[in-house]
C-alpha cells in the first residue's frame, strides 16, 4: 500500500495517503465486530452480517477496477 500511495499521491504526499488509508483501515477493524456482534444480537445469528461484509467486498473490488493504471515516466 505504501508504494501504490506513492504512485498515486506523489512523494511529497505519499505519507499523508498512508496514514488516512490507515485510518480508514482501523475504523473497519474496530467497528466492524462491533456492527457484527449488534446485527446478531438483533437477528439472532452471523447471516446479515456475513452478507454486508461480502457486499462491502464486492463493493471494494468495485472501487479497486475503476483505478486508472500510472502512465509510465
Amino acid at each position: 500500500m505504501a508504494a501504490c500511495a506513492g504512485d498515486y499521491f506523489g512523494a511529497a504526499a505519499a505519507a499523508s495517503a498512508l496514514a488516512a488509508l490507515t485510518f480508514a483501515f482501523s475504523g473497519g477493524q474496530a467497528l466492524g465486530p462491533v456492527a457484527a456482534g449488534y446485527l446478531a444480537e438483533i437477528t439472532g445469528d452471523f447471516s446479515i452480517s456475513y452478507m454486508v461484509s461480502g457486499i462491502a467486498a464486492f463493493i471494494a473490488i468495485g472501487l479497486a477496477l475503476l483505478l486508472r493504471p500510472q502512465k509510465s515516466v
